[in-house]
């Protein structure tokens, strides 16, 4: 049978803080029963104990299950569907300052959780360790544990080959998916090269080819990962060794997201890798394209009776509606209204009855 663990989360009375859950010390561990187990816990609050294992720099906010083996087998543990970072270990002993590592995992679960499995022994004792991943604030929230026998692992995702890559249609586009399973190719380039930076591992593929010439944003905003994001020109089929990257990024997005700010040419076919920083970087990634317009021109004139008029003029895609702002001071924006783009390559826009001390104006504009 399942066994469900609720430890306690208190708030302080004085300081708003949570206090520590009950099974944060190696000695109240939650004991998990049967050859299957799931338990929910959570660890704002927890600490680690003087002598427990793993490196401090790495990991932290730990609590702890116990787990008496019912026969001799595989059997797997994760954290999936927990909610931050997290690392998981197994150990045997009866000491914290005393335990030997069975088994240890950082982000194999996806989107930050882990997953892990080692050969259990009959009657044996094992201590199943959660924690958070780095000191990261925020880093912590609730822990979904599963230990029970080895699931199927997904299977990789239609996307994963070069060969077989997700085509992307139109001015805007966005894709989603996860790359749990998805796997690196022979040859396949480092889509982030440089010192200390990645090999390939588990990467996804799509095309897109612009119907317009000019500026595109391209990121990963809304991945659950620490993602790389490479764009290339090349063949239309593998091998994949004659592509020429024209940009790639590692976390401009924030939050551990891509994004790169592309010039395209109608017509023109890139090639975009979504891929994570390390091995353990896997899971549920956002892909998007978005045109930029660009602001061509900004011009004034005088008005009637005392006015004066604000021309602007920018290239976008045709027929996208945009709002424009206008600030006086480059802080304070408000509305100066919407605007369709035209038909052709440029959209001209006046703006009337603009007070004449008025000297400057800012505008800037959002794609709706």
């Amino acid at each position: 049978p399942d066994f469900i663990s609720f430890p306690p989360l208190a708030i302080g009375r004085q300081t708003g803080l949570p206090v520590r859950p009950f099974n944060d010390d190696f000695a109240n561990a939650f004991t998990l029963i049967g050859p299957t187990a799931r338990a929910v816990s959570c660890n704002p609050g927890a600490t680690l104990e003087t002598g427990e294992p793993g490196p401090s720099n790495i990991r932290t906010r730990s609590v702890w299950w116990t787990w008496t083996a019912t026969g001799t087998g595989t059997v797997q543990v994760d954290t999936i569907g927990s909610n931050f970072d997290t690392v998981l270990a197994v150990f045997t002993g009866t000491s914290v300052n005393a335990l030997t590592q069975v088994a240890q995992d950082g982000g194999s679960g996806g989107n930050g959780t882990s997953r892990l499995t080692f050969t259990a022994a009959a009657r044996n004792v094992y201590r199943l360790q959660v924690s958070s991943f780095k000191t990261d604030a925020g880093n912590e929230g609730t822990i979904r544990l599963y230990l029970g026998p080895p699931a199927a692992a997904p299977p990789a995702p239609a996307n994963d080959s070069f060969a077989s890559p997700t085509i992307l249609a139109g001015s805007t586009a966005t894709a989603s998916g996860n790359t749990t399973s998805a796997t690196a190719e022979t040859g396949e380039p480092d889509h982030y090269p440089g010192a200390g930076a990645p090999t390939a591992t588990g990467s996804v593929w799509f095309t897109w080819t612009p119907l317009f010439s000019g500026l595109c944003q391209v990121d990963t905003t809304g991945s659950r990962f620490n993602t790389v994001l490479s764009i290339y020109t090349g063949p239309t089929l593998a091998p994949i060794t004659g592509l020429t990257r024209i940009a790639s990024d590692n976390d401009r997005g924030g939050n551990g997201t891509s994004r790169i700010l592309l010039s395209v040419t109608s017509g023109t076919t890139c090639r975009i890798a979504v891929d994570g920083w390390d091995s353990f970087s896997r899971g549920e990634y956002v892909l998007n394209i978005t045109p930029v317009p660009q602001i061509l021109a900004c011009g004034v004139s005088n008005g009637p009776a005392g006015t004066r008029t604000f021309n602007l003029q920018w290239k976008s895609q045709r027929w996208d509606t945009y709002l424009i702002q206008q600030s006086t001071d480059l802080l304070t924006w408000t509305t100066a209204g919407n605007c369709t783009a035209s038909e052709g390559t440029t959209t001209d826009v006046d703006f009337t009855n603009i007070p004449a001390a008025t000297k400057k104006l800012f505008f800037r504009l959002r794609r709706q």
